[in-house]
């Protein structure tokens, strides 16, 4: 089974780095209830990970939350927490690394770099023109632009770092 979580949002450096990862993440927002939270979570089948009790002891003692697969940890240790997850048989999709939105997270659309030059930074720009990049997404939710610059690579290699801990 492939990761589909429902990170809560005091772990949300974790949730970014999941998102990085080509993990479908929904964060939890700011003032958005538990009940919402999880409901969500029992919607979408997805696997709630938390630090905070509150919103475990609902998910336990609520009957409608009684198959939800809930990951209670006490410390924000982002190793501890991924080996909980692999724990629960879910497999571990590196292969989709960097295929997500960070801030919506819907899948990237690969598109044409030409069509979207009028909207790249000029320093972009000119890697596009001088051919030293080559590929381009945007998000079709959000319209964010991702390329494949220092940014990208530095991203790559934290969550290489981050895969191999």
């Amino acid at each position: 089974m492939i990761w589909k979580l429902a990170v809560d949002k005091n772990l949300a450096r974790l949730a970014r780095k999941l998102l990085i990862l080509g993990v479908d993440t929904y964060l939890r927002r700011d003032g958005e209830r538990v009940t919402d939270f999880l409901d969500k979570a029992l919607r979408e089948d997805r696997v709630v990970v938390t630090t905070s009790k509150q919103t475990y002891r609902i998910s336990k003692e609520t009957k409608r939350y009684k198959n939800i697969k809930i990951i209670l940890s006490r410390e924000r240790n982002q190793e501890l927490l991924l080996e909980k997850l692999k724990d629960l048989g879910l497999e571990t999709p590196w292969h989709l690394t960097l295929t997500r939105c960070t801030v919506c997270n819907l899948p990237l659309k690969k598109v044409n770099w030409q069509d979207y030059l009028d909207l790249l930074p000029e320093h972009v720009k000119l890697r596009y023109l001088r051919g030293t990049w080559r590929e381009l997404w945007i998000c079709p939710g959000c319209g964010r632009i991702y390329w494949s610059g220092s940014h990208y690579r530095s991203m790559f290699e934290s969550v290489k770092k981050f895969i191999s801990s």
